[in-house]
């Protein structure tokens, strides 16, 4: 999963460590409580998370290149801030969908 965030008129890039510091939270919902289950931050997107990125439309590639060129995409880390795995099943276990 990532994020780029961006100025709209002028397109500078807006992920600078001297002011802002992403962090993420999962949250996980059980009989309409809802809770924070894993908080986490985001790097960086390497070549290593590009690969594992689906292909872009190709409607959406010039865009996304100009992106990935500019170094604006944000990727979550792999682990939490307490070491475990992310759980990247946003939606929950499939097995309950119908």
């Amino acid at each position: 999963m990532a994020i780029a965030v961006t100025d709209t008129m002028t397109g500078e890039i807006k992920h600078d460590p001297r002011f802002v510091d992403w962090k993420f939270i999962v949250y996980k919902g059980e009989g309409g409580t809802l809770s924070s289950d894993q908080v986490g931050g985001l790097h960086a997107c390497t070549e290593e998370d590009y690969s594992k990125f689906y292909e872009p439309r190709k409607d959406a590639k010039k865009h996304f290149s100009g992106f990935k060129e500019k170094k604006a995409f944000m990727c979550m880390d792999e682990t939490d801030n307490e070491g475990k795995p992310i759980n990247k099943n946003i939606y929950g276990d499939s097995s309950n969908f119908r």
